[in-house]
C-alpha cells in the first residue's frame, strides 16, 4: 500500500486501521519504505476499541525517523497493556508541505507485511522511532493476562478447585461418567473424555432442592470487563434450572446473569457471558432439581479472562459469527433514517442469557406509530451462507417485523418475509439462506412496525451467520443428531428431550429409530398431572425461504 503525493492533498491523512483486538496483543511489526525526500510523516497509534465507555485517549507509539533511507526497512513497536476492553491500531501517514518531483505513481511512503501478535519480546525498530508519548496512568493496568486462577476449573483433580460448595440441602457432586446419573448424564467429561465434571442428579434420598458452588472474593480494579465461559449438559425429563449469579459485596446485590431451564442438550454445549463491573464480587453456579430421577445437570471447563468476550467484538462481516449485542457490541448493525431501534436490556429476558440482564435490539411503541429499519453490514456471499436470528413480538397492539435482502447497489431482491405477533409471545427462530446470491454483497434488513402503546415491542437477539446450508424445509426435517435443529420446548409445559439407541440414553424409548441413532422422547412419570402436555415448537417456516411471504409454526404435542 502507498500514499499518493498530490499537492492538493497537503494536510490530509491516510489511515490504515486494524481489526478490533483484545488488549493482550502486544507487538506490531511491519515493513515500510519512504521515497527519497518525500514530504510525508508516519506514525503508529493505539486507541481503545469502540466498546470502551471511558474518556477517549490515543497513544503514539512509533514515529517515522528523519534518518531513514529509501530502502525497505522493518518497523516494530511494543504495545503496553491498557485497562480497556479492546484496542485498535492505526498506521497514519500525513502529506506535509513541500514539493515532490518523483512522479504521481511512485507514492510518498509504502507499507507492507503488517502483523499484530502476542509477543513477550518486542523492542522498538528502528530505535530512533521510539516516542515518549504515553497515556495517563489511570489507563494502565497490572492485572495479569490470561485466565483468573480463582475461577477457572476443569475438575481434573476430582475437586471443585477454588470454588466452595454452599450449605444447601442438595450438593453438586464430582463425576467421571454416566454411571451415577440414571442414564441421562454425560458419557464423559468435556476436557479430555477421561476426566471429571460436576453433576447434579436427583436420588430417592435427595431430590428437590438447590445446589450451589461459589468463588472466593474477586477484585475488579476500576471498571473492568470479564468473559466467563463454561460447558454445560442438561438432559432428561423435568430438568431443573442452571443459573449463574453475580453478587456484589458492597451493595450485596444478587443478579442472575445467565439461566436455562428444562432440557437443553444431550451433548456438551458451550456458554459464555460478559461481565462489566467496578467493585468486588463473587460468582455462583446454582442448579435446581425436582422429583424426577431421570434428569441431570452437569458443568465442566469453567474459565474466566480479563477481557471482552471475543464473540462480542465481531461483526456480521465475518464468515461465522454470533451477535449477542452484549458488552456494547452492535455487530456492525446500522439504524436507518427513522430512529427507533436501540440496544437495551431486555424487557423480560433476552435469548442469550435468559435473564433481564441481557441485551437485545429493540423497537418499542411510543406516542406515535413507528416504522424503523435496522440493517446488517454487507455480507459477502463467497461460500454457502445462512443467516438466522431469534425474534420476539408482543404487546397489546399489532406489531410486525419484515425481513428483506438488499444488494450493494441498494436494490432489494426477492420477496420479504413478514413476522407478526404470536398469540403466545416468546422467542422464535428463523433462518434465511443466502446461497442463491453467490458472489454478491448483501445486507439483511429488519423493518419493525409498532403502534403507539409503549408495551408493544419488537426485539431481535442472537443473530448468527454460518457456512452451512439452511432453509426452513431442512430445519423442520430434524433427525435430532447432536442438534435440535432450532426446535424448542415450550417453557411453560413438560419437556421433550433427545434419546438414542447406542449410548445408554435409551431409557424407555425404542431400541431403534428406523433411520438414525437419536430421536425425541417424552417420559411420563408419576408426579405429572393428568392433562399436562409437552409441546415442541419448530423454527418459523416459510414455504420457500425468503421467496414466500406467509409464515408458519409447527407444534408437536404429547397430552397426558
Amino acid at each position: 500500500m502507498f500514499v499518493t503525493p498530490g499537492e492538493d492533498l497537503v494536510g490530509y491523512m491516510a489511515t490504515l486501521t486494524s481489526p478490533i483486538l483484545l488488549p493482550d496483543f502486544s507487538c506490531v511489526r511491519f515493513w515500510f519504505k519512504k521515497a527519497g525526500e518525500a514530504p510525508v510523516s508516519l506514525r503508529v497509534v493505539v486507541t481503545p476499541g469502540p466498546a470502551y465507555l471511558g474518556e477517549h485517549f490515543e497513544v503514539t507509539l512509533w514515529v517515522l525517523p528523519d534518518t531513514v533511507t529509501s530502502d525497505w526497512q522493518e518497523g516494530q513497536l511494543s504495545i503496553p497493556h491498557y485497562s480497556v476492553d479492546s484496542i485498535e491500531v492505526y498506521i497514519e501517514a500525513k502529506r506535509l508541505e513541500g514539493d515532490w518531483n518523483g512522479g504521481h505513481n511512485e507514492g510518498l511512503i509504502h507499507i507492507d507485511d503488517v502483523e499484530v501478535t502476542r509477543s513477550s519480546e518486542c523492542s522498538t525498530v528502528p530505535p530512533e522511532a521510539s516516542t515518549k508519548t504515553t497515556t495517563p496512568s489511570s489507563h494502565l493496568t497490572t492485572t495479569p493476562r490470561g485466565s483468573m486462577s480463582e475461577v477457572s476449573c476443569d475438575f481434573t483433580n476430582g475437586d471443585f478447585c477454588q470454588w466452595t460448595s454452599g450449605s444447601t440441602n442438595v450438593k453438586w457432586l464430582i463425576e467421571s461418567d454416566i454411571q451415577n446419573t440414571h442414564g441421562v448424564g454425560p458419557l464423559a467429561d468435556h476436557t479430555t473424555g477421561d476426566g471429571y465434571f460436576m453433576s447434579l442428579t436427583p436420588t430417592h434420598d435427595q431430590n428437590e432442592g438447590v445446589a450451589v458452588i461459589v468463588t472466593t472474593e474477586l477484585t475488579a480494579t476500576s471498571a473492568q470487563d470479564f468473559c466467563l465461559r463454561w460447558w454445560y449438559h442438561m438432559d432428561g425429563s423435568d430438568v431443573g434450572t442452571l443459573s449463574v449469579h453475580l453478587i456484589t459485596l458492597k451493595k450485596e446485590k444478587d443478579s442472575v446473569i445467565w439461566k436455562k431451564k428444562g432440557f437443553q442438550t444431550a451433548w456438551w454445549t458451550e456458554a459464555f457471558v460478559g461481565i462489566h463491573i467496578n467493585e468486588n464480587f463473587v460468582l455462583e453456579f446454582k442448579g435446581s432439581q425436582g422429583k424426577n430421577l431421570l434428569s441431570n445437570l452437569a458443568v465442566d471447563d469453567i474459565d474466566m479472562k480479563t477481557a471482552v468476550c471475543p464473540e462480542n467484538l465481531q461483526t456480521m462481516k465475518s464468515d461465522e459469527v454470533l451477535c449477542t449485542f452484549e458488552q456494547g457490541n452492535t455487530c456492525g448493525m446500522e439504524v436507518g433514517l427513522e430512529t427507533g431501534w436501540t440496544i437495551v436490556k431486555s424487557h423480560t429476558s433476552d435469548h442469550t442469557t435468559g435473564t433481564d440482564q441481557g441485551h437485545v435490539f429493540e423497537l418499542r411503541g411510543g406516542s406515535n406509530p413507528a416504522t424503523s429499519i435496522l440493517k446488517s453490514p454487507f455480507i459477502t456471499v463467497e461460500k454457502t451462507k445462512c443467516v438466522g436470528f431469534y425474534y420476539w413480538i408482543g404487546g397489546t397492539e399489532d406489531a410486525s417485523l419484515t425481513i428483506s435482502l438488499e444488494k450493494d447497489s441498494g436494490v432489494s431482491v426477492g420477496e420479504s418475509v413478514q413476522l407478526v405477533k404470536m398469540a403466545e409471545p416468546g422467542w422464535r427462530a428463523i433462518e434465511i439462506g443466502l446461497y442463491r446470491y453467490y458472489g454478491e454483497q448483501m445486507k439483511v434488513m429488519f423493518t419493525g412496525s409498532v403502534g403507539p402503546n409503549k408495551d408493544t415491542v419488537v426485539a431481535i437477539d442472537d443473530v448468527f451467520v454460518n457456512l452451512e446450508m439452511c432453509s426452513p424445509r431442512i430445519a423442520v426435517q430434524c433427525y435430532f443428531e447432536n442438534t435440535t435443529c432450532l426446535w424448542m420446548n415450550d417453557p411453560n409445559g413438560l419437556q421433550w428431550f433427545t434419546s438414542d439407541t447406542s449410548s445408554g440414553h435409551t431409557l424407555n424409548g425404542p431400541a431403534d429409530d428406523l433411520s438414525k441413532e437419536h430421536y425425541a422422547i417424552f417420559e411420563i412419570v408419576p408426579h405429572h398431572q393428568p392433562g399436562a402436555s409437552a409441546r415442541m415448537i419448530s423454527p418459523t417456516v416459510t414455504r420457500s425461504g425468503i421467496q414466500f411471504t406467509h409464515v408458519l409454526h409447527l407444534y408437536i404435542f404429547c397430552l397426558l
